[in-house]
């Protein structure tokens, strides 16, 4: 039984839930296919999202039930990096700089190639929407800033961290964090993931596998925001094209 009706169709070969035992499949998310996230290895890790990723199934390519919390935790990383590269994958630079709102989250250029991000003030509504810019701003700013914390460093502040600048930058950048992070917790033992940080983020005094489950929730959460304003700017670019067609229809759409 499929978790979604039309999951499938959207995102095909994304993922596979048939009961507890199933394997977890992310086709682009780097995971091997069919198989559990520590039994294999990625020869490719680069290859972030499109082909799916070569993977060396240590002696066996049958899949085991999740049975640790590391366990659900990567496979739970696996869905939300799916979701998120399919957002990323034919980015363009223009989706990302499109303002959707006025008043709205984003970024400037201050100097050549040099961009920073808005910071809010407040949370409230009011404050707009976030463009895809701010939000893959965000993303970068907060993954450094967890994966500092956890490693004994002092994490960045809001303006250490430029927007990279273009789309491209955007996906290599976070390809770059993705792996740092796979690395990171593919390698806790079990005392790692339960050993309390003190100076932990974005939760204090939380141990690894809480700080773990806090990123595979805001992941999911930024690339559905992505997504939001990908449909929306292409809505606005497909108006706009009919708008520029000689005896074009009206763009009002009949409901039935």
């Amino acid at each position: 039984m499929h978790a979604l009706p039309g999951f499938h169709a959207r995102y095909p070969g994304m993922v596979d839930v048939v009961g507890e035992r199933a394997p977890l499949r992310t086709r682009r998310s780097g995971f091997c296919a069919g198989a559990h996230p520590d039994q294999c290895s990625l020869t490719n890790a680069g290859d972030w999202f499109g082909a799916p990723a070569r993977a060396v199934h240590n002696g066996s390519t049958r899949a085991t039930p999740m049975s640790t919390t590391k366990d659900l935790l990567l496979s739970q990383f696996g869905i939300s990096w799916a979701l998120t590269a399919h957002h990323l994958n034919g980015l363009s630079t223009d989706e990302c700089l499109w303002r959707p709102a006025e008043p709205c989250l984003h970024v400037r250029e201050v100097g050549t190639g040099q961009w920073v991000a808005d910071w809010p003030e407040h949370e409230g509504y009011a404050i707009g929407p976030p463009s895809i810019a701010w939000t893959t701003w965000h993303m970068g700013f907060w993954w450094h800033k967890a994966i500092a914390h956890l490693v004994g460093e002092a994490g960045p502040s809001a303006r250490d961290v430029p927007w990279p600048g273009s789309a491209q930058g955007v996906q290599q950048q976070l390809g770059a964090l993705r792996t740092q992070w796979l690395e990171l917790l593919s390698n806790a033992s079990a005392a790692d993931l339960q050993a309390v940080r003190a100076h932990g983020w974005p939760i204090p005094d939380a141990p690894l596998q809480t700080t773990a489950a806090w990123l595979n929730v805001e992941l999911m959460k930024n690339a559905a925001e992505i997504g939001v304003i990908r449909f929306l700017y292409g809505v606005r670019a497909g108006r706009a094209a009919r708008l520029q067609t000689p005896g074009c229809p009206s763009t009002q759409t009949r409901h039935e």
